[in-house]
């Protein structure tokens, strides 16, 4: 059994007394503000939610509204206007030098102009409506990969046609051309 004298007594010098548990909050944990201020961003967090679904909510009764009475969207009218404008257009549009003017028909330039840059206008307006923007459309691109070898080639590299090995010091980049087919795949 151990020596007890081997041991300094609790609260020496040698061995400080364990420190008492004296109640508090527990490392960690949030304090009462912190507790209370998470709470009410929560609660404003959730009254924004539900204020923008009634705001949905809303703009979807008013639309449905609306087209009960018969009230176009704005796009619509764009639409009607747009097409107004070129039949107008088409009604004053000059004809192909040499044809003869059909009876009914009035040619005239500024008029034909005038209803011509209304509908181009309508119609700039309305696109966004029906067809996305270029920048919003992925295009695919090629990708070209280079490889830059340092320290010299690797011993079974073949140089092209012609070009000796000593002449490719480290860092020179080949590249092939789009067309290529290396051999053993052109074999296989």
């Amino acid at each position: 059994m151990p020596d007890q004298t081997d041991n300094p007594p609790e609260g020496s010098a040698d061995r400080p007394a364990k420190a008492r548990n004296r109640g508090g909050r527990p490392p960690g944990a949030k304090n009462k503000s912190t507790l209370e201020r998470e709470r009410r961003e929560q609660l404003e967090r959730e009254r924004l939610a539900l204020l923008d679904g009634a705001k949905a909510d809303q703009a979807e009764q008013a639309l449905v509204a609306a087209q009960a009475r018969g009230v176009k969207l704005a796009k619509d009218v764009i639409q009607d206007f747009m097409r107004l404008f070129a039949g107008m257009a088409a009604t004053y549009q000059p004809l192909p030098p040499g044809q003869e003017i059909p009876p009914g028909k009035i040619v005239d330039e500024g008029k034909f102009e005038k209803y011509a840059a209304l509908a181009v206008d309508a119609a700039a307006r309305l696109a966004p409506f029906e067809s996305p923007r270029y920048s919003a459309v992925l295009v695919g691109s090629s990708v070209v990969n280079r490889v830059e070898v340092t320290g010299g080639m690797p011993d079974d590299f073949a140089a092209p046609a012609g070009v000796p090995t000593h002449a490719l010091p480290p860092g020179t980049i080949i590249e092939a051309e789009e067309d290529y087919v290396p051999p053993a795949a052109a074999t296989g």
